[in-house]
């Protein structure tokens, strides 16, 4: 991929993963995408009986270029669906790993 535009990369590649998680009829699967912040989330909003549900499903912050994945939630892993549709994985980092572990994996250290 020659030059990524994030903007128009994440938001159909959230949604199709939204699309993918289980369908509750109290509890909407949310997709939030701040362009100008650099933050995309899927998350869950509802009730289930009287408890509360408010959940971050999956969290991308693109920061210097890359995108670190905060959370991931997902079944079969977000950074899967990312190295699918063309991002090296020299411009992944999974921020939900500590520091001094990001360089033993594939993927960027930071």
């Amino acid at each position: 991929m020659a030059s990524l535009d994030y903007r128009t990369l994440l938001p159909p590649l959230l949604y199709a993963a939204a699309n993918d998680t289980p369908q509750n009829v109290t509890v909407e699967t949310c997709v939030v995408c701040d362009h100008d912040g650099g933050h995309y989330q899927i998350i869950y909003l509802g009730w289930d009986g009287d408890r509360r549900i408010y959940s971050v499903l999956l969290h991308v912050r693109v920061s210097h270029g890359k995108l670190y994945i905060e959370r991931d939630g997902t079944t079969d892993g977000f950074t899967q669906t990312l190295l699918a549709a063309g991002m090296p994985s020299e411009l992944i980092v999974l921020a939900f790993h500590p520091p001094y572990k990001r360089p033993l994996t594939a993927f960027a250290p930071a």
